[in-house]
């Protein structure tokens, strides 16, 4: 048992994802290697695209021409061999003013085209187009960061990171390497964060393994408080719904309440999240073709644990909190920095918790309650899951006439 437990946390501590290096540097035009630029779209060659050209000799040209390239937004084109490069990918950005999310799109583009497995550096040039100020060389590399992503962890050959190749963003813009490296570089680790758990197998994320999990990545940070509920705690609690919902599994409940101190004086922002680690469906069984979903049922506790993160990484200015755990929104004591509610290992049919989220945010007047409830669930049977259905009820009452 001691042998399992080791090998299930050291898979715990691999990354999941062959990640490459992500440099923003000023602009400058490469003398070979792989190259993107952005190309908008028209008749004629303009920017970066008509420089090219030019340095081509005219290659860019007839290559448009012959692949009927105009530059629509999200077009795609690839040249090999053009010298002096050894690779040349052309993105359309389309005909109107390139703005956030079409810079981060590119980017996205740029990573999806050229997986790096040959190992060269990809140089992206991104100028020459008519933007928005906020449509920054740093939200290109974010959008490459996110479009890098892969969950290769039990592939029997995975990428290796020192043989994929950098990256480097190559801009005019100012501060862009700082907006990059020190605040959306973090926004990319937790979203990572999120699909990793969202990805792994319901044998390897369960309650406990989410909390030591998501703990780990608060390690080090900050105006950071985590206390974790397990099922002793949820009783004295009364949390009669969550203990019945988690009582038909192997693998006992857990809440991880997350708390981020950010300071300052706006208002706290509470997040709450589901997170069923996998829903076999009790004695209405899933079929085969349904159930491999279920070990993504957990998401929503992914993604505000995640959001959390990002903030406290961040250090970001508004309050928040996130956690794992159910039936118990209204029972703990207020908190000046403001918390988050996440489920690990519960059964979203029942909706109590999402009132009681609710609830309480209003309650201790919270200026907004972001509710993210998705199917998480560890596997039990229908059974627990009506008995906490039945108990939730006079919970819910309680709550209703509560205020």
């Amino acid at each position: 048992m001691n042998l399992i437990r080791i090998i299930v946390l050291l898979l715990l501590a691999t990354p999941a994802l062959a990640q490459r290096p992500i440099e923003v540097m000023p602009l400058e035009w490469p003398n070979s290697g792989s190259i993107v630029i952005p190309v908008a779209e028209g008749e004629t060659l303009t920017g970066l695209a008509a420089e090219l050209d030019e340095r081509t000799g005219g290659a860019l040209t007839l290559a448009v021409a012959e692949g009927q390239f105009k530059g629509e937004r999200g077009q795609t084109l690839t040249l090999f061999g053009v010298k002096p490069y050894s690779r040349i990918d052309l993105i359309g950005v389309g005909s109107e003013s390139v703005d956030r999310v079409g810079a981060e799109d590119f980017g996205g583009l740029a990573a999806s085209v050229n997986d790096g497995t040959s190992g060269t550096t990809v140089q992206i040039l991104w100028s020459g187009i008519e933007r928005q100020d906020d449509a920054t060389a740093a939200r290109v590399a974010f959008g490459f960061r996110l479009g890098d992503y892969r969950f290769d962890r039990y592939q029997q050959e995975r990428l290796d990171p020192a043989t994929r190749g950098a990256v480097v963003v190559m801009s005019d813009d100012p501060g862009a390497a700082s907006q990059f490296a020190g605040d959306l570089e973090h926004v990319a680790a937790a979203v990572y964060l999120a699909r990793d758990l969202s990805s792994e197998p319901g044998n390897i994320i369960y309650p406990q393994s989410f909390v030591d999990r998501v703990r780990a990545q608060f390690d080090g940070l900050k105006n950071v408080k985590i206390r974790v509920l397990d099922e002793q705690d949820l009783e004295r609690l009364g949390a009669g719904a969550h203990l019945g919902v988690g009582g038909g599994s192997s693998r006992p409940p857990r809440l991880l309440v997350i708390e981020y101190f950010a300071g300052g004086e706006r208002p706290t922002l509470a997040l709450a999240g589901k997170g069923i680690t996998f829903d076999t469906g009790g004695v209405s069984l899933k079929r085969g073709d349904g159930m491999w979903k279920m070990k993504g049922d957990m998401t929503g506790a992914a993604v505000v644990s995640a959001t959390v993160l990002a903030a406290a990484r961040r250090r970001d200015q508004r309050r928040r909190a996130g956690g794992a755990g159910r039936e118990h929104a209204l029972r703990y004591r207020d908190s000046p920095g403001g918390r988050t509610d996440v489920d690990v290992g519960q059964d979203n049919r029942d909706r109590l918790d999402r009132r009681r989220g609710t609830a309480r945010a209003e309650r201790r007047r919270v200026l907004r309650a972001c509710r993210v409830f998705t199917r998480p669930v560890d596997r039990r049977g229908d059974a627990d899951r009506l008995g906490g259905s039945r108990r939730g009820t006079g919970l819910r009452r309680s709550v209703q006439h509560g205020g």
